[in-house]
Formats: C-alpha cells, structure tokens, sequence
C-alpha cells in the first residue's frame, strides 16, 4: 500500500515540477519582455523627438541663408504720376503779362525753376514766348503753394535731402522726380541754391 502510496506521490511531484517548467518561462518571459519593449518604446519616442527636434534645428540653422527679407514698404513714384495728379486751377493771361510775371506770385513758396518746369511740363510749353495774352494755363496751384523752398547747405546731397523729407518713399524715384522738378541736369546740388520741396 505503502508503494502505491509514493509512486502517487513521486508522479504527482514529476507532474508539478514539469508544469512549473513550462509555467515559470513563459512567466520570465511575459514580465520581461514587457517593461523592456515599453522601455524601449519610450528610449526610441525620445530618441526619434530628439533626432526630429535636432534635424529641425539643423535644418533652421542649414536655411538660415534662405530667409527672406521683407522687401522695402518704401512708396514708388514716377514723374509721369506726379504731373498727372496735379490739381490745376485754369489762368487766362493778360495783356502784355509774360510767365515769369505769373511765376512771382508763387516765388515765397515754390523756386522760380521749379515752378516753371511744373507750368512747361502741364501746359506742353518748349518756350515761354509761347504764352502770350489769351492763352489759357493750368497751374497746380495746391503744389506750389502747400510746397517749401529748401535752401543747400555744406554736406547736403539728394539722398539725404530725400531720406530726410520723404522718409516713406522709395529714394531713387523721389530723388529722379526732385532732379526734374527742379530742372538740374545732374545730380550736383551748388552751395546755396534753392530747390522746391513738393508736399506729397
């Protein structure tokens, strides 16, 4: 009975340690595999975050070059839209009442040469004997009187007479309307001349 009773018991125990074998493996294995692929996974979210936030540094500093700056606000302005803006007023000359006569009566605000360019250029005059008694001229009065008389001093060049009292414009094209409001033939401003300055 006795022998029954142990080989009972030696099966039994055979059984269990069989079972424990392909119990506790599979055990190890669950729990290991687990934190080291969560691990893992988390090693390679920082990893890939980090290689994308490098590579997007890399990539600002590699595009640094690229930026573009924002182009000029600065307001263009051609001679030809300046003319044709003009707000004219009609003038009948009068007998024996040559242009230059006209032209004093605006000399405290707007330079002689100046003034006369801005009547030749509206009126499509190439000499003044052309003005003669009956003819009718149109004078941009709002510009010659709203405008100023700048006189040159030492170190003053058109650029900065423009950077100065056109801050907003474009230089280049207010200095070409400037030039040729003011009948220059160049860019050379003598010492004490006096030029017109339009309110724009």
């Amino acid at each position: 009975m006795k022998k029954y009773y142990y080989l009972f018991l030696f099966t039994a125990l055979i059984s269990i340690l069989l079972l424990s074998c392909q119990f506790i493996p599979s055990l190890k294995s669950n729990k290991s595999i687990s934190p080291n692929n969560n691990s893992f996974d988390i090693h390679s979210n920082d990893a890939n975050q980090n290689s994308d936030s490098n590579n997007n540094y890399e990539n600002s500093n590699n595009n640094s070059d690229d930026f573009v700056i924002p182009c000029s606000n600065a307001v263009h302005i051609t001679i030809r839209e300046f003319i044709n803006n003009q707000q004219c007023s009609s003038y009948l000359v009068k007998e024996n009442e040559t242009l230059n006569d006209i032209l004093m009566r605006y000399n405290s605000t707007c330079a002689p040469n100046a003034s006369l360019k801005l009547i030749k250029e509206l009126n499509n005059i190439t000499s003044t004997n052309d003005v003669k008694a009956g003819t009718t001229l149109k004078i941009p009065e709002t510009t010659m009187k709203n405008g100023s008389i700048y006189t040159i001093s030492q170190g003053d060049t058109w650029s900065k007479i423009c950077e100065k009292y056109y801050p907003v414009y474009d230089i280049d094209s207010i200095m070409k309307l400037l030039i040729f409001i003011n009948d220059y033939k160049n860019d050379i401003l003598p010492l004490g001349d006096t030029i017109f300055l339009p309110k724009i």
